[in-house]
C-alpha cells in the first residue's frame, strides 16, 4: 500500500480577491453548500456551479480542469475541504474563498436570494480581518 500523496498548502482568496480574479480571468465559482442553503442565498456571479460537498467525490469530473476554480461555502471551512479534495484529484487551478459567503455578504457583494433569512440561519460573528 502506498502512502497518500503530499499536497501543497491550498491557495486561499478573500471575497474581494475572488471578485478581482473573476474580473481578470474566467473563474468558476464552485459552491459546495447544501441545496437548502443555496436556495436561500447565493453569490450573484457570472460563472457559478453548485455541487454539495457530500456529492463532490462522485461529481468532481463535471468540473473543468483547465479553468480557475474558487470553492465557496458558508464560512470557508467546508470549501477548504473541497479545495483539498480537488487538489488530491489533480486539479491545479483551484483555491478556497476564505471566510466564505458570510464575508461576501458582509462586504455587500451581489447575491441572489433573501439576505435576512440567510443571515438568520448564519449569524455573523465578529468581522475577520480580511478584505
Amino acid at each position: 500500500m502506498s502512502a497518500p500523496k503530499a499536497l501543497a498548502e491550498a491557495t486561499e482568496y478573500c471575497p474581494t480577491s475572488t471578485r478581482e480574479r473573476m474580473a481578470e480571468a474566467a473563474t468558476l465559482i464552485l459552491d459546495v453548500r447544501s441545496a437548502e442553503d443555496v436556495a436561500l442565498l447565493r453569490a450573484d456571479v457570472p460563472d457559478w456551479r453548485h455541487i454539495p460537498l457530500e456529492e463532490l467525490e462522485t461529481r468532481y469530473e463535471e468540473l473543468p480542469r483547465e479553468r480557475d476554480i474558487v470553492v465557496v461555502s458558508v464560512d470557508g471551512a467546508q470549501s477548504l475541504k473541497g479545495t483539498y479534495f480537488l487538489m488530491y484529484q489533480g486539479f491545479t487551478r483551484v483555491a478556497n474563498m476564505q471566510m466564505g459567503l458570510k464575508q461576501w455578504v458582509r462586504r455587500e457583494f451581489p447575491v441572489i436570494g433573501d439576505v435576512a433569512a440567510w443571515q438568520a440561519k448564519h449569524p455573523a460573528g465578529e468581522s475577520e480581518g480580511c478584505c
